[in-house]
């Protein structure tokens, strides 16, 4: 099993706001790398920081 893993940085303004970048990123992953396509979103890891919260994406098959 191979896992494509992402992650990025985002300001942190609500935890509404929050989903809806996180949804937002794996859009943008889905429709900018082919190899996406056919993989879902296995799990989310978040830590936070002071005005960020890194995210790290775990996609697979």
């Amino acid at each position: 099993m191979s896992l494509f893993v992402y992650e990025t940085a985002l300001d942190y303004e609500s935890s509404e706001r929050l989903l809806m970048d996180i949804r937002q990123t794996v859009r943008q992953l889905k429709q900018s790398h082919p190899k996406l396509k056919h993989c879902s979103l296995a799990d989310v890891m978040m830590k936070r920081c002071k005005a960020t919260v890194n995210v790290t994406l775990f996609f697979q098959p």
